[in-house]
């Protein structure tokens, strides 16, 4: 046999000789050992330690959801029921216990208009016509059972009453048409020849004329309408008489020149010429002013 022969076996018994050398022969059976190194289905027997447990998973506690709910959730209640199972609501409040009871007053009732019974009065203060206006404020008081609300305005809920003045006049020759119930006030010319100033008359013009007191100073006690000249040249002053100018201008120790029967509504303006002799409720007399 050759020589590299023989080499190649002895390499082939080493590398067999190795792997058998590398075998461990089996640990001899220990039952006790055995026994002891099965695990306890309790728990484990040392900390830090994790044992397999037989026992099945438990489930997650109540109420904590996994996921989160995928529909909103609802919009709460505009007024929670009370205890008692009350709902406040329109003219509707929960009193002790629940129980529903009428508020006195509801923002959420119609507002009420007081105003139609507001009225007007005239008022003479020292000469001057005052007109007052009555206003009558709500007092806030608009339920009137459970769930209704009062329909219209009463005087039982319209009490605060306040006047407010609505307007006056300047001087004596002015005058307030109306100022009367609902009828507010107009503001007017006085009638003419109402006194005024100092002896003064009212003119047409709404003025005061002292000049026809200081002309027709005899008539001082008349109503005087004016002063002038008469077609004839004789000078005249014109007043309010409650007869037959004749008379009337003889109580003053004057003679009649004319005579009117007066405008209803102002007995300085002259209506239908009539006689000096014709009676009449008021007549506008024009009469001399000296002896004639």
């Amino acid at each position: 046999m050759s020589r590299r022969r023989l080499r190649s076996l002895g390499l082939w018994a080493l590398s067999v000789g190795s792997a058998c050398a590398e075998v461990v022969p089996p640990a001899p059976w220990d039952e006790d050992a055995a026994v002891q190194a099965v695990p306890s289905p309790v728990g484990p027997t040392s900390p830090g330690t994790s044992p397999t447990s037989n026992a099945a998973p438990t489930a997650p506690p109540m109420g904590s959801p996994t996921a989160p709910p995928t529909a909103p959730p609802t919009a709460p209640p505009t007024a929670p029921p009370t205890a008692g199972g009350c709902v406040p609501g329109l003219c509707l409040v929960c009193g002790p216990g629940g129980v529903p009871q009428v508020p006195a007053e509801d923002m959420g009732c119609p507002s009420l208009d007081c105003s139609v019974f507001d009225d007007y009065a005239l008022r003479d203060l020292d000469g001057v016509l005052v007109c007052e206006r009555r206003v009558h404020l709500f007092s806030g008081e608009r339920c009137v059972a459970l769930g209704v609300c009062r329909a219209a305005a009463t005087l039982d809920v319209c009490g605060d009453v306040r006047t407010l003045e609505s307007a006056r006049t300047a001087s004596a020759c002015e005058t307030l048409v109306g100022c009367e119930g609902t009828t507010g006030p107009t503001p007017a010319v006085a009638p003419v020849g109402t006194a005024c100033g100092n002896e003064g008359r009212c003119n047409a013009g709404g003025a005061c004329d002292e000049s026809i007191a200081q002309t027709c100073p005899e008539f001082a006690e008349a109503v005087l309408c004016g002063a002038g000249v008469h077609d004839n040249g004789d000078q005249h002053c014109e007043l309010v008489g409650d007869a037959a100018c004749a008379e009337v201008c003889t109580r003053f120790g004057r003679a009649c020149l004319a005579a009117w029967a007066p405008d209803p509504e102002d007995p300085c303006v002259a209506g239908e010429r009539i006689g000096c002799l014709e009676a009449r409720p008021a007549t506008r007399c024009r009469c001399t002013r000296g002896v004639r």
